[in-house]
This record gives C-alpha cells, sequence and structure tokens, in this order.
C-alpha cells in the first residue's frame, strides 16, 4: 500500500470511529476536511467575543500555544506572500478589518464570506439556527465601520496610541513602551448567546459541518470530476495541494515541464487526486507531524512519523530513538546485567513493552525530510506487522545490548546506546564539550540509514562500523567525550563477538585483545598513581587537574607499532612502579596488575606473534582493553577479604 493511500485510509478509519474534530484538553485535533489551524504564539492572534447583535463584549490576546481551528478554502489553505487568497471566516486583520486592510484583500475576504453565509442563509437543508445567528452576529460587526476602535477601546492595554495603519503603541507590565502591529494579527471569533452559550469557530462543530457541506456542493458545481489515482472514486480533482509545516509541500501540481514534458499533457496528470482525498491525506499527515507522539524530531527538519492500526496518536508513546536503560539503571529493584541477561530478552524501546501482538494490528513508519521552505520528502516509509517490528527490536538488542556502570550502585547494567548517540560518536568533532555535526544533510542521512537499518533487522551500516573503529584508535581526539565514544563503540562493535563484557578465556584472546589489555594497564596504572598524588582517587568525573596518562598520549602510536611501543610506556611508566611498590595500601594492587602482565607476555609468546610483533592491532584491541580496565577497577571476593587492591567503581566507568 502506498504511503498516500494508507494516509487516506487512516483518516477514513478515524472518520468511522468517531475521531476527527475531538476535543481533549490539550491533546492535538486531528482536524475535519477544509479546516486548518493556528497556535498562538507572542500575541499573533486576537480573541473577540460578541454578542448575538455583533456588539464587541471584549478582545484579549489568546495565550501563548493555544490553537485554533478555522475554514479555509482550496486557495487560501494554500496561499502564499504572492498570491494572497482570504479564508472565508477568521483571518488576519488585514484582510477583514476595513481600517487596517488593503482594497484588493478586503474585497477577496468579503467575497469569500458573503458567499458562505449565503449559501447558509438560503440552504434548502435543515441548518442549526446557531449557525445562522453565529455568522450574522460576525457580519455585523465586520459590517461596522468602527469595528476598530471598538477593539482597541475592549483591549485590556495600558496608554494605547495610535500610530500608523494598524500599528499601536501601549505600556505594558514593566513600564516599558512597546508597539505591535495588527496587520497580521488573527482575529478569532466567538459569539455570546443570550442563553449564555458561548458559541467559538475552533469548537462549534455544526458550523464546521455547514463549512464541508459548502465546499462539496459548490465543488461539484464548479470543478471537473477526475477518478481519484488514491480513493479510486470519482471526485472533483484538486488543483491545489495544502502545504505542511509552513507552506511546504508533500504533493504540488507541477509548472515545471521538465518533470512532465514527453510523458504528460499537464503536469497535474503525475497523478490525478480529488480534492476531498487530498484534505483528507494531508490533514492525516498533518496530525501525525503535530502530535507528540507519533512525531519524533531525529535532527533538524528530519521527523520520524510512527503510528498503530489500532492506535493512530501513537498513545503508548513508542519511539525507536530512544531506549529506556537510563530509567532502568535507576530502578533499584532490578538485577545486576549477568542476572539479567540470564532472562528473555527486554526491549529497551520506549513503549515497546505495550505493542500488541495481535496478527492483525499493523505499525507505520515514515521519515519525513522538511528540506526546504516549500517542500517536504518522504524519505522513507514501511509497515509491517507488530511481531515483525517486535523482532527487529528484538534482534537489534541482541546485536548491541552492553553494559554501563551506575556509580552510585557500583554495579553494572543493561544499557543499549541511543540512536542519535551512534551518529555522534562515529562523526561528531568534539567542540566545549560537545559532539557536534556541521553538515545537517549528512546527519540526516545517517540517522535514515540507522532506522532502517534497524526496523528492517540489518545491522549497523558499515560506514558507522568504520568511523566508531577509527574513533577508537585516535583518543587524543576527544577531551570530554572518550568515554562515551568508548562505550557506544564497544556496543556497536559487539555485534557477532558474543562478549560477556568480562575477560574472555583464555584461548578467545586474539593479539590485538592481548594488547589491549595491556594498554589498560599501564593507563590504570599511571591513572591511580596520579591521582594518589593528588590526594586521593576520586569518583569525580571532573579530573581536570590530573595530567594525561603516558597511554593517551602515544594511544594511536601504540595501536599503529604495539610492540616498539610497549618499550616506550614501559620506560614512561617506572616510576609508577617504583611508587606504588613503596605504598601499602597500592603494593597490592600493583601485585594484581603484575600478574596480568605476565599473563598476556605468555599468551603473546606464540610464533606467529612474534612474526607480527608490530602489525597494526584491528579493533579487538578495545575489547581486550575494556576487560582488562575493568578487571582492575572491580575487586573480588579475596580482594575485599584481604583489604588490598583498588577501591571498587574507581576509575572512568559511567
Amino acid at each position: 500500500m502506498s504511503v498516500l493511500t494508507n494516509l487516506l485510509r487512516c483518516y477514513e478509519y478515524c472518520e468511522k470511529e468517531g475521531l476527527v474534530d475531538v476535543h481533549n484538553g490539550n491533546d492535538t485535533v486531528l482536524l475535519p476536511v477544509y479546516h486548518s489551524n493556528k497556535k498562538a504564539k507572542k500575541n499573533n492572534i486576537l480573541k473577540v467575543t460578541l454578542d448575538e447583535n455583533g456588539d464587541l463584549l471584549s478582545a484579549e490576546f489568546a495565550t501563548d500555544n493555544e490553537v485554533y481551528i478555522f475554514p479555509v478554502t482550496e486557495n487560501s489553505a494554500a496561499r502564499s506572500g504572492k498570491a494572497p487568497s482570504a479564508h472565508p471566516l477568521e483571518d488576519e486583520m488585514q484582510y477583514c478589518i476595513s481600517k487596517i486592510a488593503n482594497e484588493k484583500k478586503i474585497e477577496d475576504y468579503k467575497k469569500e464570506f458573503d458567499k458562505f453565509y449565503n449559501y447558509v442563509m438560503n440552504s434548502s437543508c435543515v441548518v442549526n439556527p446557531k449557525v445562522k445567528l453565529f455568522l450574522s452576529s460576525i457580519k455585523a460587526f465586520l459590517s461596522n465601520e468602527k469595528n476598530y476602535e471598538m477593539i482597541l477601546s475592549k483591549l485590556p492595554l495600558k496608554d494605547i496610541k495610535k500610530a500608523e495603519k494598524g500599528e499601536i503603541q501601549y505600556t505594558n507590565e514593566k513600564g516599558n513602551k512597546v508597539k505591535h502591529d495588527f496587520k497580521k494579527t488573527f482575529l478569532s471569533f466567538t459569539v455570546k448567546c443570550q442563553d449564555n452559550q458561548y458559541l467559538k469557530v475552533d469548537t462549534f462543530h455544526d458550523l464546521h459541518n455547514e463549512f464541508i457541506r459548502y465546499i462539496d456542493e459548490t465543488s461539484i458545481d464548479n470543478g471537473n470530476k477526475i477518478i481519484c489515482n488514491i480513493s479510486e472514486k470519482e471526485e472533483v480533482i484538486a488543483d491545489k495541494h495544502r502545504g505542511l509545516m509552513g507552506n511546504a509541500k508533500v504533493v504540488s501540481v507541477s509548472n515545471n515541464k521538465e518533470t512532465y514534458v514527453g510523458r504528460f499533457k499537464e503536469g497535474s496528470d503525475i497523478i490525478k487526486i480529488g480534492r476531498k482525498s487530498s484534505e483528507k491525506i494531508h490533514l492525516m499527515l498533518k496530525f501525525l507531524l503535530e502530535n507528540k507522539n507519533s512525531n519524533i524530531c531525529l535532527t533538524n527538519n528530519l521527523f520520524l512519523v510512527n503510528w498503530f492500526s489500532g492506535d493512530i496518536p501513537n498513545s503508548i508513546g513508542f519511539d525507536i530513538s530512544k531506549t529506556e536503560s537510563d530509567d532502568y539503571m535507576d530502578d533499584e529493584m532490578q538485577t545486576p546485567v549477568s542476572e539479567k541477561n540470564r532472562e528473555i530478552g527486554r526491549l529497551f524501546i520506549k513503549g515497546s513493552e505495550k505493542l500488541s501482538q495481535s496478527p492483525t494490528d499493523k505499525y507505520y513508519v515514515m521519515l519525513v525530510d522538511k528540506s526546504s521552505h516549500g517542500r517536504i520528502s518522504l524519505k522513507y516509509y514501511n509497515e509491517m506487522q507488530n511481531s515483525q517490528l517486535i523482532h527487529s527490536l528484538e534482534l537489534w538488542q541482541k546485536k548491541y545490548l552492553w553494559e554501563k556502570k551506575n556509580l552510585k550502585k557500583q554495579m553494572y547494567y543493561p544499557w543499549l546506546p541511543k540512536l542519535d548517540n551512534i551518529i555522534l560518536d562515529a562523526y561528531g568533532i568534539e567542540r566545549d564539550g560537545s559532539l557536534i555535526i556541521d553538515k545537517e544533510e549528512f546527519k540526516k542521512d545517517q540517522f535514515q540509514n540507522l532506522v532502517v537499518a534497524l526496523l528492517e533487522g540489518r545491522s549497523v551500516p558499515s560506514n558507522i562500523k568504520n568511523a566508531l573503529i577509527q574513533n577508537i584508535k585516535n583518543r587524543q581526539r576527544y577531551a570530554k567525550r572518550w568515554r562515551d565514544v568508548l562505550m557506544v563503540s564497544l556496543a556497536v562493535l559487539s555485534e557477532g563477538r558474543k562478549e560477556n563484557k568480562n575477560m574472555r578465556k583464555e584461548t578467545e584472546q586474539t593479539r590485538s585483545y592481548l594488547y589491549g589489555r595491556l594498554l589498560a594497564i599501564y593507563d590504570v596504572m599511571e591513572n591511580t598513581v596520579l591521582k594518589d598524588k593528588e590526594g586521593g582517587r576520586s569518583n569525580s568525573k571532573d579530573e581536570s587537574n590530573i595530567r594525561s596518562t603516558n597511554v593517551q598520549r602515544y594511544w594511536i602510536t601504540f595501536v599503529n607499532k604495539p610492540n616498539a611501543t610497549m618499550v616506550t610506556l614501559e620506560s614512561a611508566t617506572k616510576y609508577c612502579v617504583e611508587y606504588m611498590l613503596s605504598s601499602s595500601k597500592l603494593k597490592g594492587y600493583y601485585g594484581k596488575m603484575e600478574k596480568a602482565r605476565k599473563e598476556i607476555f605468555e599468551l603473546l609468546d606464540v610464533e606467529e606473534n612474534r612474526k607480527y610483533k608490530n602489525k597494526q592491532l584491528d579493533s579487538d584491541f578495545i575489547f581486550g582493553y575494556y576487560a582488562q580496565e575493568k578487571d582492575l577497577y572491580t575487586k573480588n571476593k579475596e580482594e575485599k577479604d584481604n583489604g588490598q587492591g583498588s577501591e571498587e567503581g574507581e576509575g572512568n566507568d559511567e
């Protein structure tokens, strides 16, 4: 099923289930056809309340983030600065208030308003009397030549002074002089009835239904009928398609001959979509883009939109871009990773534990890229059974589940890197303690590749793995973010290695793994001595007063020429050996290091290793480094009983 067909069917499902034009607190409203909405921000919407005679009762600016629904025409829904077209009922004051509007705009507004007004007043169908009363009140107000002065007199503002056409100056709460231009201020109408009922364009369902009937009937009289390529029904063709996220188009009628000459007679022949179907498709996508649960911003102007056949608003909050492992680590009732891994794999994707596995339930996902102010691209679309989605999530977790240390509880917990962390740690450049990717389009491409890989059961793309491999070889690039790069690299590169996060069996330790272990020993040894000299081995992340170790300085040289660089590190850390042997509290700890070092040299002393002793290390070295570092920073039972070794949790584990 195409994405447009699916969006149409989703909207029609919502119509059938009574989910259209439903107002529930601050929840996003799925708009009725031929309607749009506007969010209040910085006094851009003015609410006016009228009585039944059209006299103004009050005027005040809407509270920020309030959303208002209003009717639109085909032209006004797609209007631009070059070709303005008035909305038929509520609009900016430069269209509907005579003292502010220019001649062309107010003429267009009056024309659109009167067409709808006359249709309702002269309708042969049964019309709610309050719809007629509502429109009559607004018409009376708009016809009043003093309506602008009436608005100014009702505004709860101090010292209002009129300036140029539509501009005022007033004193705000802080006593400062503030200017406001009413030309682009949107006018929202409320009518107070004699029975004290307040009718608002925003929530007046009977008014909405009358407008829908009006557009449907007048479109049939004035439009060209076609068989819609999406609904496969006879409809009036859409000459214009509404924009989303501003005026950016998903579907547009092409005026560029290069896109159709030689294949089609007109640009509109590329795809024929009925007007009502176009409305439903675009309003469904608009709802998904505005709903906080179905729309996830991955990076600048790239959005992941996902929903379920039985849960279109995605009320469970399912989000493949985030993991729950951080919350999991804070749960005191959870078990350590060594025990948890024996249980059935737990999904770390937010909301995944609530997924239905019914064979009829489907998951839909798309990547929407607002590539410019005028265009939206659907970069990716897929639909799958929920069971297939769950399988892909479990497979991803099985491949990339690692561990992370909770310093507060001194325990290791399951951890799965988030998608944005994988991308940043692979391609980010460290600036002021943060990883930054300057090329936004490149970042979007990597997100797309990663999302597709996760959903379709593939592995992390090889280019990302290769970037991480290069990064772990270049530790000197990172002043603050090295530990993040290390942890993400371990998780991503562990695929297929069947790591248990602890030391491997001796028979499974490769040459690179063994040299990685040596690297950890030299690093931990010097780090321990430097911290001890500074007055204690603190767990604080702020180690700016501790100089870099020789391992950090010679890291990339060691990776390229391990055996030769090992001689340099032996010499550079000789003072550490002397210091630890002279310290009663560190002497036993050095003994543990020396025992591990001798074991490594014995395992390296084979013919093949001697032959290629200076061969560059592969990425397996980082697993040896991590395992040895973890082993040195963790007390075993015997050390605890003897009071020897390092403090548990010491070091850089997070």
